[in-house]
């Protein structure tokens, strides 16, 4: 059959490369929290550093560019 080959070099593949590891319940819960404690703190960084205001951004509200026609009505 052809599909034999393929079938006996997967099970080979996974004798060879599978391994199995015992790990405790409160370590996966302890790796979750540490996981969810560093992602909170690279959103939270990553927010308070996007939000804070720039020198430039406040200067630039009073310019006049030459693109920009003046009101005259006003």
């Amino acid at each position: 059959m052809p599909g034999t080959n393929i079938s006996v070099a997967f099970a080979l593949f996974l004798q060879l490369f599978t391994v199995s590891y015992n790990v405790d319940a409160a370590t996966i819960a302890g790796f979750m929290a540490a996981d969810v404690l560093l992602t909170l703190a690279v959103v939270l960084l990553m927010y308070k550093c996007a939000s804070r205001p720039r020198a430039k951004d406040r200067d630039r509200g009073d310019r006049l560019y030459m693109n920009v026609r003046k009101n005259i009505n006003s």
